[in-house]
């Protein structure tokens, strides 16, 4: 990768650091959430309602119809394409129920009117970590499954910002190629002293100072969509147009799981949501820029 761009992206290392750092303050947060009073920061309610609806409908998904969540299944360990599992000829909703019965998953039915179908489903979902985890049941594998899940169920929710008709594409030449390098190269460098990649060193003031916290991180969000919109506007050899608009949308992406860190008090399920995506995309971001670079024409 060209070393200018690295700049301004993190570095392998900075990444998994910072992933550590975020999944350890999300679980935190969930705990308190669940446990505690939360009710220091609050958002508008018919906002966050409104801008939850897409991903609602994606956590709510249930593949087989057997009652039991898609992402809930990745936790217990069964198969959400089946309504049972291992064919013993009871359902996997009745051996779910059984097994929290038996570990003592308590009833988080919320009455609570302030609160959103996400953070109902977040109450759930510590509840069952938490009975799981005192009974020795939970395992890496439930915990990387779930992460997956939710970071799927992000993703769904999010939208491209551009399409092909967005992208002024030219002859792939070498000329051309190198033009588009240094153009894609300089945008990169404009956005070198913004907060670019401090996203993930702003999560912990959410604990100490929301609102100014809150307003960073959409800074940076939209510092994402910017460059993303900015890369928009260059022309891209023919060849690589795909790879480019595939570049521009992850960008973008990036932007709006960022956006979703600030639920992190009130619908925490989504915020760990948009933590699984931001690291997801953030990887695909480096695997389409190897891809451009070793798509250089030769001389």
């Amino acid at each position: 990768m060209n070393p200018r761009i690295a700049k301004i992206l993190p570095s392998k290392h900075f990444r998994h650091i910072g992933a550590v750092v975020l999944a350890t303050a999300a679980v935190f947060i969930l705990v308190s959430f669940v446990f505690g009073d939360n009710s220091s920061y609050k958002k508008d309610k018919e906002a966050v309602e409104v801008s939850s609806t897409r991903l609602v409908s994606v956590l709510y998904e249930d593949n087989d119809g057997d009652g039991i969540l898609n992402w809930e299944e990745s936790l217990w360990g069964t198969n959400p394409d089946k309504s049972d599992t291992d064919g013993d000829g009871i359902s996997d909703k009745e051996e779910i129920e059984q097994k929290r019965q038996e570990i003592g998953v308590e009833d988080t039915t919320e009455t609570e009117e302030n609160r959103t179908q996400t953070s109902i489903l977040s109450r759930e979902l510590i509840a069952s970590i938490v009975a799981l985890n005192k009974s020795g049941s939970l395992t890496q594998g439930n915990l990387e499954s779930i992460a997956a899940e939710l970071g799927e169920a992000v993703d769904k929710s999010f939208f491209d910002m551009f399409s092909e008709k967005d992208i002024e594409t030219i002859a792939f030449s070498r000329d051309n190629f190198d033009t588009y390098i240094e153009e894609t190269d300089a945008i990169y460098l404009s956005y070198s002293d913004t907060n670019i990649q401090q996203e993930l060193f702003l999560i912990p003031g959410f604990l100490e100072d929301p609102v100014s916290t809150q307003i960073e991180i959409e800074q940076v969000a939209q510092d994402y969509k910017d460059m993303a919109e900015d890369l928009s506007q260059v022309e891209v050899p023919e060849n690589i147009s795909a790879i480019h608009l595939d570049l521009i949308n992850t960008f973008g992406k990036i932007g709006q799981s960022i956006d979703e860190f600030v639920y992190i008090n009130d619908d925490p399920l989504r915020a760990l949501g948009g933590i699984s995506s931001y690291q997801k995309n953030n990887e695909k971001i480096f695997d389409l820029l190897r891809i451009i670079d070793i798509s250089k024409p030769a001389i």
